[in-house]
């Protein structure tokens, strides 16, 4: 199969998917918000759940440094803000700000919760997998 049919299937076959909004701070603490729509879990005991994130988003280095993020599931009504959320850069927009979302206090990581969100998982990173063009996190379930 042409490297094209590949990418076509492949794109064809696992889209579309579930928008997350995956939060994480700087070392200063200012949050930001990356929409991601590869996630999954990957154990249950304990806890674990898997994000991939492109190597070139502001948000992957950000995870990297701090080891914390937090996937907030978004309900339907904010699908016009997570369309926003990913089409512009947190390292030159302040997101919430933007979105008029609000930043909550997590319960054990520096990542904020997003109110508005139905869902949160606080997670911290146990361990990374080089993936091509994407980093593979692995995160366990903290609250």
């Amino acid at each position: 199969m042409a490297k094209r049919d590949v990418l076509s299937a492949f794109t064809r076959l696992m889209h579309p998917r579930q928008a997350l909004l995956v939060t994480c701070v700087d070392r200063d603490g200012k949050p930001n918000i990356i929409p991601i729509a590869w996630a999954t879990p990957v154990s249950v005991n304990p806890p674990t759940v898997a994000i991939s994130v492109k190597k070139t988003r502001y948000s992957h280095d950000l995870i990297k440094e701090t080891g914390e993020f937090v996937i907030n599931v978004p309900s339907i009504e904010l699908v016009d803000l997570v369309k926003h959320c990913g089409s512009v850069s947190g390292a030159s927009a302040d997101k919430f700000s933007e979105t008029g979302l609000t930043a909550l206090p997590a319960k054990r990581v520096k990542p904020p919760v997003i109110g508005e969100c139905i869902g949160h998982l606080e997670c911290r990173v146990e361990g990374d997998v080089d993936a091509g063009d994407f980093t593979l996190f692995i995160g366990r379930v903290l609250a």
